[in-house]
């Protein structure tokens, strides 16, 4: 990915941000990206 990419950011921004991630495969050729987040992150 590029520095000017329009796209493909959206895995990377959730990896930073999530405590856990993953994708689930479906039928049809889908996935399900689920992300888990702690309520007190950031918090000092």
């Amino acid at each position: 990915m590029g520095a000017d990419a329009e796209s493909g950011r959206g895995l990377l921004i959730v990896a930073a941000y999530a405590d856990r991630w993953g994708v689930d495969e479906a039928p049809a050729n889908c996935k399900t990206v689920w992300a888990e987040l702690a309520p007190d992150r950031g918090e000092s």
